[in-house]
């Protein structure tokens, strides 16, 4: 049972990273107005504030998306750390 809680630790462990690697990159979403241009985004450099407010909510957007997922992927390592606690007691 020892090593049944031993692998639920490194599960949990290894999603806790990995739910810290989707939070950082949710940190690092950079708001650039662009558009598309034959098939592919193209930065615009602009002082137009419609512009910027239409960068921001996709950014916004983009990076709530990734939140969700960094979330989940903490309630994980917390699930799994749950269980390798309670099969830690039964040892």
């Amino acid at each position: 049972m020892k090593v049944f809680a031993l692998i639920l630790t490194f599960i949990s462990a290894g999603s806790g990273l990995w739910a810290a690697y989707k939070w950082l990159l949710a940190s690092r979403v950079n708001v650039v107005p662009h558009e598309e241009r034959n098939g592919q985004l193209v930065r615009i450099p602009t002082s137009d504030a419609p512009v910027w407010i239409n960068a921001l909510r996709a950014t916004l957007q983009e990076s709530g998306e990734m939140n969700k997922v960094a979330a989940k992927w903490t309630a994980v390592s917390v699930a799994f750390a749950a269980f390798a606690a309670l099969a830690g007691m039964w040892t």
